[in-house]
């Protein structure tokens, strides 16, 4: 018997450098998997690169609709295991999928990096411009370079943006 739960956004743990292949086994074993890309350039003493490399090194978000789809993501060999606080599992909301993905698709992000810890200071802001409209984050500066904090909630991570000042609009009231 198949019972449906609410689609939910997993986050699983795999080995690093190996995002992009189990993605593609996951998506061709009929699983939707979502691994936010950017693009780096590496350089070398005779050559530069570009190449994209995952937002969250070793982390793929995996949509299971029921419990049967569930039970068979946890007998999938090169998946680690699935990433929990406690005693619940990192789940995302499909609000926090479409945030990371117009940030993965935005044109405007100068830079993007991931963040150990959440900064307490500095004003809540939200972006009024560009394909980042609409998302909430914190402002900081370090050394004059400005830049958003993005916080995905769900699996406790920050995302560091850089962004033109002119996106941003004042602290949001009672937010």
């Amino acid at each position: 018997m198949k019972t449906h739960l609410p689609s939910k956004w997993y986050t699983i743990y795999v080995r690093q450098n190996f995002e992009k292949k189990l993605a593609k086994e996951l998506q061709n074993s009929g699983f939707q998997v979502f691994l936010p890309l950017k693009k780096e350039e590496k350089v070398w003493s005779d050559r530069k690169k570009i190449s994209e490399t995952p937002i969250f090194p070793s982390y793929l978000f995996l949509n299971l609709p029921d419990e049967q789809t569930f039970r068979r993501a946890l007998s999938i060999v090169n998946i680690k295991f699935f990433i929990r606080f406690g005693s619940e599992f990192a789940l995302l909301k499909e609000s926090e999928i479409h945030q990371i993905k117009i940030l993965e698709q935005s044109g405007c992000i100068y830079s993007i990096e991931i963040l150990e810890h959440l900064f307490k200071k500095g004003e809540q802001l939200q972006i009024e411009k560009g394909p980042l409209k609409g998302l909430k984050c914190f402002f900081d500066s370090l050394k004059g370079a400005d830049y958003i904090i993005v916080f995905i909630e769900s699996i406790r991570q920050n995302i560091k943006v850089t962004l033109p000042l002119e996106y941003m609009k004042q602290k949001l009231a009672g937010v």
